[in-house]
């Protein structure tokens, strides 16, 4: 409110002295030299704030196109932890995206005495070698290490997370078999789902490359859905079969 009081007390100061400052110049009036002088002064500065204040508004970059679509699906889901007041539940590969954007909100929902189960893809297991391979596998039959990189990135946020957990409940488990989607479970009231979906590579359409990170199509299932029950039993069935992960430091 305050904000639109201020805005539209500016625009009408500008467009007072648009008028008398032209209406000066073009002699639709008599006006001293002297105060026409400072309008014309006046003017100018508001002008340039205005456009100053368009500037810093405007993005210049160019957009990637590439990174368009899964930086909305990111975006997406970071905006659901958002939404958390009590549980969240996170199934996937490493989401180290939502891990480093939502830490704060993470460490504040757990102070809160909120419940945070995390379940990742072990770096140990052969799945995670495999994923690394579709993933990152250049020419020369070199593998890529940023899968690896993100994945203990995503772990040494974790373990800040707990870091500052005053109290709450923070669980990481790593299971060891081939993913197949990203989970999030937010209050048990909702969830987004994510299939780790596959692309045709463009030199050879009869081999399939495995799409990097949270993009493609997802699907969002509320509680009452049959989806829903379902995908939380996917979850719930992983969790129970997958190794506890020490968080403290010193590890």
């Amino acid at each position: 409110m305050r904000t639109n009081v201020l805005f539209y007390t500016f625009l009408g100061i500008f467009v007072a002295t648009t008028v008398v400052t032209l209406g000066g110049l073009i002699n639709w009036f008599t006006i001293d030299e002297g105060k026409l002088d400072l309008l014309v002064g006046a003017f100018l500065i508001e002008l340039a704030g205005a456009v100053i204040a368009i500037y810093q508004k405007m993005d210049f970059t160019e957009p990637n196109k590439g990174e368009g679509p899964q930086r909305a699906y990111i975006d997406l889901w970071i905006r659901s932890i958002n939404e958390a007041k009590n549980r969240v539940q996170m199934l996937g590969i490493n989401f180290l995206g939502e891990l480093h954007d939502r830490r704060e909100h993470l460490i504040a929902l757990l102070n809160d005495g909120g419940e945070v189960q995390i379940l990742l893809l072990s770096t140990e297991s052969d799945a995670f070698r495999q994923r690394e391979r579709e993933e990152g596998e250049h020419e020369n039959g070199t593998i890529s290490r940023r899968l690896r990189a993100e994945a203990n990135a995503a772990l040494e946020i974790i373990r800040d997370v707990n870091l500052f957990r005053k109290s709450g409940s923070l669980e990481l488990r790593m299971f060891d078999e081939a993913p197949t989607s990203a989970i999030l479970v937010v209050d048990n009231q909702f969830l987004l789902f994510n299939p780790y979906t596959k692309i045709r590579d463009r030199g050879d359409p009869a081999e399939v490359m495995v799409s990097r990170g949270i993009q493609g199509g997802f699907e969002k299932y509320s509680v009452g859905d049959g989806l829903f029950t379902q995908k939380v039993d996917e979850f719930t069935s992983l969790w129970v079969k997958a190794s506890p992960v020490d968080l403290s430091l010193e590890n």
